[in-house]
């Protein structure tokens, strides 16, 4: 051992353990530092987000009020102008399914 570990009371294994929590602590610093930031990036990113949302939303809101305006213009004569045909009671319509139709049975209460 040398003069300063006599000094310090402080042995080659005591050198070891006191280098490695140094280590140890270093690299846990280091570790929340990252993690700070990448907090504030994120922080940063989601007021980005929550100003293009707050965009979109009152764009949204102008083209629901257009539709609404839309919407309330029209009329019987209106459509009848545009060619609209009342259904006549005689028309036939065929309703065609991808599956056969199931058939279910009432459970049998005998039992």
């Amino acid at each position: 051992m040398t003069l300063r570990a006599r000094e310090l009371n402080i042995s080659k294994g005591y050198q070891f353990t006191v280098w490695l929590g140094l280590l140890a602590l270093a690299f846990l610093v280091g570790t929340y530092a990252i993690l700070i930031n990448n907090i504030i990036l994120n922080l940063a990113e989601r007021e980005s987000h929550l100003r293009d949302i707050t965009k979109i939303e009152s764009i949204l809101a102008q083209s629901e009020a257009k539709y609404i305006a839309l919407t309330n213009q029209i009329t019987p004569e209106l459509a009848y102008e545009l060619g609209y045909r009342d259904a006549t009671l005689d028309s036939a319509y065929v309703a065609v399914g991808s599956t056969p139709p199931v058939v279910a049975q009432a459970p049998d209460n005998d039992s």
